[in-house]
């Protein structure tokens, strides 16, 4: 179903724009150094465009936009959207998700997730001729409905992959309706693919069943508890997504391939972590909570092939290992680390890596998350030019 939003309300942001480099309260590893970009609301997901804007969400409701001034700094953030009356940022819920269409530059579309009152939703936004705002009256609900009876297990996040361009993947937790993650019939637990144009399923999708509207048509996988956040390795096909995953009292890093079940179910954690389908691996089991996950495929972030970055906010670490063995299907300590977080003392819900080669990092927390010391930051390596 298609449906108009409110008009939405613009402003500018009256909140100074700091960047700090080489924080030394934030320990990272040798070779690299922590900036703080941005001081304000509990921000969520985030995305870069080709110009080096950066688009932040913020749990509550508002999408922001950074503009790049150059030497890697950017411009005071200015409200691109705002439809918080539409969001509801309870608990984990809120606005979880954005990604930029792969054709952004000249289509200047751009997708969010959110929580509502009764139900969640995927829209799709419209920028205006400067990149400054969404255009009024020109959003379109792609896929509304998804779960929303409880206010946790939301997961929302979504993505891009390079090589399908016309398909964009959204991520939903079980909705704490655990028998319902394996069922084809219902959109809890699932990792869906769907048309950008309408948010129908697709033809290739891999239990497409000849109806575009069905819940199954749109599913790529299935069986997910709270899969908090997923990745893809840049450079690989879109044929596997690297979750970091909640699961009840173990989380886990698990890497699932089209048309596998995560293995969450009436099992619980049993099935989690010793999953039975062959096209789901468990690389990494630990106690909660895993939270951002993002993947470097080489350059000073990945010198010897492609390293996953993975967040525990409990023990406040960010950690990162060799993606190895066949498939990349399989973890390893890098050596060098010496077992230490690359960055500790730091909690991150979101990370991404922008075009100029550095680790963005968001924080959030439950509720709407609003006036608080929450830190838009980033991580680049020691001597790394800036433009």
């Amino acid at each position: 179903m298609k449906r108009s939003l409110l008009p939405f309300a613009l402003a500018l942001l009256s909140l100074p724009l700091s960047v700090r480099a080489g924080d030394d309260k934030k320990p990272v590893l040798p070779g690299f150094k922590y900036e703080e970009i941005h001081s304000g609301n509990g921000m969520t997901a985030m995305d870069f465009d080709s110009e080096g804007r950066l688009f932040v969400c913020e749990k509550w409701g508002r999408v922001l936009v950074f503009q790049p001034k150059g030497k890697g700094d950017f411009e005071k953030p200015e409200v691109f959207a705002d439809f918080h009356e539409q969001v509801n940022p309870e608990g984990e819920s809120g606005l979880l998700g954005i990604a930029l269409d792969p054709g952004f530059a000249k289509n200047h579309y751009l997708y969010v997730f959110y929580t509502a009152q009764a139900e969640q939703r995927l829209v799709r936004l419209t920028a205006d001729k400067d990149f400054k705002a969404a255009v009024p009256g020109q959003e379109l609900v792609l896929l509304d409905g998804l779960p929303r009876t409880m206010t946790n297990h939301k997961a929302g996040d979504i993505h891009f992959h390079p090589s399908d361009p016309k398909a964009i993947f959204l991520i939903l937790g079980d909705d704490t309706k655990r028998e319902l993650s394996p069922d084809l019939d219902y959109y809890n637990g699932k990792l869906l693919r769907l048309d950008t144009s309408n948010g129908k399923g697709l033809k290739d999708n891999p239990f497409y069943d000849g109806k575009p509207d069905s819940i199954r048509s749109r599913v790529w996988a299935k069986g997910f508890r709270n899969p908090f956040r997923f990745a893809f390795v840049p450079g690989r096909p879109a044929d596997a997504v690297y979750v970091s995953e909640n699961g009840d009292g173990t989380d886990r890093i698990a890497r699932v391939q089209r048309g596998g079940d995560g293995g969450w179910g009436t099992d619980g954690d049993k099935g989690l972590l010793k999953p039975e389908d062959p096209h789901t691996s468990v690389l990494y089991t630990t106690k909660p909570c895993m939270t951002s996950i993002a993947i470097a495929p080489k350059g000073p972030f990945a010198p010897d092939g492609p390293v996953l970055y993975a967040q525990n906010w409990f023990t406040k670490d960010l950690m990162r290992w060799k993606l190895a063995g066949k498939d990349l299907a399989e973890m390893a300590a890098i050596p060098s680390d010496d077992g230490k977080a690359f960055l500790a003392e730091h909690q991150t819900v979101h990370a991404t890596f922008g075009p100029d080669g550095a680790l963005y990092l968001t924080q959030t927390y439950y509720s709407e998350s609003k006036g608080g010391n929450f830190k838009l930051s980033r991580i680049v390596a020691a001597g790394a030019g800036r433009n």
